[in-house]
């Protein structure tokens, strides 16, 4: 098997740079940038200046005019408005559909989409749509789309469904301009906001000159990500380093390389194109087990078998669960003299107030 992409992006560093101080290296994730120091510096025996390695969103934050946000403060100031626009009861019923909105105005602005004409053309949509009759199969799915969100049930009456389906849809435009002038007003934003706002920064201004970017390991760029990448690019500024497999690139049929294959830098920047895949030894065993918890208990004797394994900390060795629900019960099972270990979910804030 070759050198994992950090070693080889911690070599390109090495080899194509000096003053490691004066690079700045941004990678999709913090992991990443917590990784790849460590690669980094095993090439060195002596003290130097590391380069400031960033994963993008911290990237975002150090160029904006923004604090980028918690969600649970922009939740907060996003039911203010909401509240004015259109009063709900509480925020417990609020909290489902306001996680959606945020998200679809982060990608709104990630995406660079004009928000007049993406919200205007929601809402007429509706509107028409209001003027038709749903059939029994359309009912029963936006009646379970509304009660997947607020958790309760809605009047079965058609014209009950279409009267909250259309009232949500129309104030979203005004809750946009609303909600971001208001958060920009009290010196904070959300990622996309961010981002949107650094590429018009970038756009208008010579904002990186004489500034010496990498950016590696990134797959699914969105449309803001893709403008920031060509325009530094173009200026001489960014170098992009790709982690690329030839059996993904060069398949049509492989899902996994589609977004690497669209990309129109893979042409004049195809660094660490590899046929790791293709040259890598593969044994693959299929069990079936009864339950999720079943699983949890396999992959325990699994690492019991290979525990040698596990402990060599030449070999990587990594357990992919299906549920981040099961990481507690795995953490447990887990043989108690194991070396060590890294473990990485999520935990959503439902969970925190159980």
């Amino acid at each position: 098997m070759g050198k994992a992409f950090l070693a080889l992006t911690a070599q390109y560093l090495k080899d194509n740079y000096s003053a490691y101080h004066e690079v700045e290296i941004i990678f999709p994730t913090r992991r990443a940038c917590s990784q790849f120091k460590k690669y980094f510096a095993a090439q060195f025996s002596t003290p130097l200046w590391m380069p400031n390695v960033l994963a993008i969103e911290d990237f975002i934050t150090k160029y904006s005019e923004n604090k980028i946000a918690e969600e649970w403060l922009l939740m907060m100031e996003l039911y203010k408005i909401y509240s004015q626009l259109n009063p709900v009861t509480d925020f417990a019923e609020f909290y489902p559909w306001g996680k959606v909105i945020l998200n679809d105005f982060d990608e709104t602005d990630n995406y660079l989409i004009d928000a007049d004409k993406l919200f205007a053309t929601l809402r007429d949509l509706a509107d028409i749509d209001k003027q038709f009759e749903w059939d029994d199969e359309q009912k029963q799915f936006i009646h379970d789309f509304w009660e997947s969100l607020l958790g309760h049930n809605y009047d079965e009456n058609t014209e009950g469904i279409r009267t909250h389906f259309i009232n949500n849809w129309q104030y979203l435009l005004d809750l946009y301009k609303s909600f971001k002038a208001g958060i920009i007003a009290k010196g904070f934003v959300y990622k996309g906001l961010a981002m949107r706002q650094l590429v018009g920064k970038v756009v208008d201004e010579n904002l990186f000159a004489n500034r010496k970017i990498i950016f590696a390991g990134f797959y699914a760029l969105s449309q803001s990500e893709e403008k920031l990448f060509s325009i530094l690019q173009e200026r001489n500024i960014a170098t992009l380093l790709w982690d690329m497999d030839e059996y993904y690139i060069k398949d049509n049929a492989q899902e996994a390389g589609y977004y690497l294959r669209r990309q129109p830098y893979i042409k004049t920047t195809s660094q660490f194109r590899g046929t790791y895949f293709n040259d890598t030894y593969k044994t693959i065993t299929a069990t079936g087990t009864t339950l999720a918890y079943g699983q949890v208990q396999f992959a325990s004797q699994c690492v019991e078998k290979i525990l040698p394994i596990i402990n060599d900390k030449e070999k990587l060795t990594a357990i992919v669960l299906p549920d981040e629900k099961l990481l507690f019960p795995l953490l447990r099972s887990l043989p108690p003299h194991l070396s060590s270990g890294k473990y990485y979910n999520g935990l959503s804030i439902e969970k925190l107030f159980c």
